[in-house]
């Protein structure tokens, strides 16, 4: 029984040989049809990072709707922030074939970063794909106010997409922010799906499990009893958060 995933059926493999694979030419994904996309993305599992729905799911119900605009939400996720460093392109890329297949003219990555992490930024990205929000500001509303709410996806799931279409690759990692009060280490952590929790909260320096492990973020974030599960898509963010008692109830700081 998973957390955040209810009842979920996983294997346990040793003796996995960690070389790295090695890759053909990628496919041209710009040339595959939007029912290629839809196939390929659907037959490989992709899910979506951001709430954990199954992409191609998603995309087909946005696809009805007919939006004119597809957002790359970035605005609070570190792991998104450290995706788009890394991966860029690719996270374009998927963003924009994505865009293509529920039919919106426009595709945006939405981000809150300081000065100095946005300019970086725009060196990569043209100015017409970002949307800023100031960093300091909670909570950015703005893409509800819009009436955007409900065209967002995240920005490993772009980059999934991307890989999906132009290496056939399923979704087998992912990128965890590891943070938190008792955190010595706190980092962004690239791991196979499947790793055990305890294994992240130990490379971040979290050793004292009496503390309350939570599950994204520290406003909705879900806390958990045990730390013996396994990563999975949707999994973004892990805080080891220093818990004290007021008065006649418990409150998490």
């Amino acid at each position: 029984s998973h957390p955040l995933m209810g009842a979920t059926t996983y294997a346990i493999i040793e003796c996995m040989s960690m070389d790295l694979p090695e890759y053909d030419a990628p496919i041209d994904a710009e040339s595959l049809s939007n029912e290629a996309l839809f196939e390929t993305i659907r037959n490989l599992g992709i899910i979506d990072d951001l709430d954990g729905q199954l992409l191609a799911d998603k995309l087909e119900q946005m696809q009805q709707q007919m939006p004119t605009i597809l957002f790359a939400n970035a605005i609070y996720s570190c792991s998104a922030w450290a995706t788009l460093r890394e991966d860029h392109v690719q996270v374009i890329t998927g963003l924009r074939l994505a865009a293509r297949m529920i039919g919106a003219e426009d595709y945006q990555i939405a981000v809150a970063l300081s000065d100095a992490h946005l300019k970086e930024l725009r060196h990569h990205i043209p100015q017409e794909h970002l949307v800023c929000y100031k960093p300091d500001f909670y909570p950015h509303s703005e893409l509800d106010a819009l009436g955007y709410h409900n065209f967002t996806i995240g920005v490993q799931a772009c980059r999934a997409l991307y890989r999906a279409a132009a290496y056939n690759e399923p979704q087998t990692e992912g990128l965890v922010t590891v943070s938190g009060d008792v955190a010595s280490l706190p980092m962004n952590v690239q791991v196979p799906f499947g790793t055990s929790l305890r294994i992240l909260l130990e490379v971040a320096g979290i050793s004292d499990l009496t503390s309350t492990i939570v599950l994204g973020d520290n406003m909705t974030g879900t806390p958990i009893e045990s730390v013996d599960i396994p990563v999975l898509p949707g999994m973004t963010c892990v805080l080891g958060m220093v818990v004290s008692r007021e008065r006649e109830g418990l409150s998490l700081h």
